[in-house]
């Protein structure tokens, strides 16, 4: 889902960064969300990449799934540690926490 008005910062900074992070070839998904961050996440922050550690626990997500039924209102803990903060988002809301709340709302992340 993408945002009505992301920042102007966000897309003027973060959304014109290129960047050319190694596992791209792996995870296609991740490079379009580097591309056009600046229409998924709010706030303002710098586009980068994950580290290898960070990686492996965005895989071990990926297999797992969701961590949350449809129309849950808490989510457990989850570590990010080692992924940049685009690819922490996109691990939690498409993979971790992909279902709206009892009213009907998703995931939303704010960087900063």
């Amino acid at each position: 889902r993408k945002l009505l008005k992301p920042s102007k910062w966000t897309t003027e900074v973060a959304g014109t960064k290129q960047l050319q992070c190694y596992y791209y070839a792996f995870y296609p998904e991740l490079r379009e969300w580097h591309t056009n961050i600046h229409q998924y996440v709010g706030g303002d922050y710098e586009n980068a990449c994950s580290t290898r550690e960070g990686m492996r626990k965005y895989e071990a997500a990926r297999l797992f799934g969701s961590v949350v039924d449809d129309g849950c209102q808490m989510i457990p803990p989850i570590d990010c540690g080692g992924l940049s903060g685009v690819d922490a988002c996109n691990m939690v809301k498409k993979h971790m926490v992909p279902y709206a709340n009892i009213d009907g709302k998703n995931m939303e992340c704010w960087l900063s």
